[in-house]
């Protein structure tokens, strides 16, 4: 990892490749820069990619024990973008990192040439979020925070998590997802303007393929990748394929500017 100071603090971030597009990953809840080591070398081929931690996950730090919003995550995508004098990028986020991506991408066109979205977040939830806001209050009460703790690591390694993520890691998951607005994120799937590439697979156990034809659907310019396997994390076990779809689609999207 490389650092870079931005006026939302201290980011973490990757760099490889040397192609004339820039491709910035930015990570879903919990994730960091490791969630793209398996694509990242293979669009690297072609495109330059910037591959983020964000706020409180990997090694960029959060400022205290809360909340991030929606805004705030995007905002520090924003600075990154700004601090290491990019743009316009290709965004393309996992799961969770696309409700950032795309906020950006409607608040910023200037930075935002076009969009990649692999096992996106829908318009609606695709998890019990009153579970979610229950576990975030308990964090903040001292006598119930070990308790809670127990119980969403727990639930982390059900999912699949790996046992590497830090009890900070989760908590700022937990925290952040609690805080997701869906309906403000259907608002802005909507407001998309640029190119955006939806990727997702029939056999995801985390967001079912209904909620993201939905979302296909809502975008105005959405091509469609979709995969009979792969599960959540494509960007993992159909590395390939993405990584072909993703460099045709940046350079069509780049020689149409």
């Amino acid at each position: 990892r490389r650092f870079v100071e931005t006026d939302v603090g201290r980011l973490a971030y990757t760099v490889e490749g040397a192609g004339p597009a820039t491709v910035v990953a930015v990570p879903g809840l919990p994730g960091s820069v490791r969630d793209y080591r398996w694509l990242a070398p293979l669009l690297a081929e072609h495109v330059t990619v910037v591959r983020l931690d964000l706020p409180g996950f990997g090694e960029s730090p959060r400022a205290g024990r809360r909340a991030m919003s929606t805004d705030e995550r995007a905002d520090a995508v924003r600075a990154a973008v700004e601090a290491l004098g990019l743009g316009p990028v290709t965004l393309l986020a996992h799961s969770s990192g696309s409700t950032p991506a795309v906020a950006l991408a409607v608040r910023r066109r200037d930075l935002v040439s076009s969009v990649v979205l692999l096992a996106p977040t829908g318009p609606r939830s695709h998890y019990p979020q009153a579970g979610f806001r229950t576990l975030a209050a308990g964090y903040r009460v001292p006598v119930l925070s070990r308790a809670v703790r127990l119980v969403v690591e727990r639930t982390f390694a059900a999912a699949g998590f790996p046992a590497s993520l830090s009890d900070g890691e989760r908590e700022a998951a937990v925290l952040d997802a609690a805080a997701l607005d869906f309906a403000e994120h259907a608002t802005r799937l909507a407001a998309l303007t640029q190119p955006t590439l939806v990727c997702w697979a029939d056999d995801d156990p985390v967001i079912p393929s209904s909620i993201v034809t939905d979302l296909v659907a809502l975008v105005p310019d959405a091509q469609p990748l979709h995969l009979r396997s792969g599960g959540h994390n494509v960007q993992k076990t159909q590395a390939r394929p993405i990584a072909d779809a993703v460099v045709d689609f940046v350079a069509r999207v780049e020689g149409d500017r």
